[in-house]
């Protein structure tokens, strides 16, 4: 199995409107792979204000935020540009979620491509218009 190290390391800070943040009480907690028992990443633990200023940043981005005027060809390629992403960190994405959930890293590979296909799916149905319609 590669090293950790040899891994892109996720960011173990809160993501709150537009920022890798610490969580207000500067709490962390050990996320542990179930399978070796051995610790992955520090995350921070997010208490009740942090969960109250992360919704209401989400709720101002949505309220006031560029996504409500913006074209449907342009949501979509913010849509495209996510699956793309994804795609392009394959083995990162699945050899952390591996460590994470203990999955066989084939598994967890196929789990990522499955993620960045339903970006795809949905973008599809939304510019073939075939939301409200039933789907085949």
């Amino acid at each position: 199995m590669a090293k950790l190290e040899h891994v892109k390391q996720p960011d173990i800070s809160l993501y709150i409107n537009g920022e890798f943040v610490p969580s207000e009480a500067g709490a962390t907690f050990e996320n542990y792979n179930p399978f070796t028992n051995e610790t992955v990443n520090l995350v921070q633990e997010g208490r009740k204000s942090d969960i109250e200023k992360a919704v209401a940043a989400a709720r101002d981005a949505f309220d006031n935020g560029p996504w409500r005027t913006m074209k449907l060809s342009e949501r979509l390629a913010y849509i495209y540009k996510i699956a793309d992403l994804i795609d392009e960190e394959v083995e990162n994405i699945a050899y952390l979620e591996s460590l994470d959930t203990g999955l066989p890293i084939k598994q967890t590979r196929n789990m990522v491509a499955r993620a960045s296909e339903n970006f795809r799916f949905y973008a599809r149905m939304v510019d073939s218009r075939l939301i409200g319609e039933a789907y085949q």
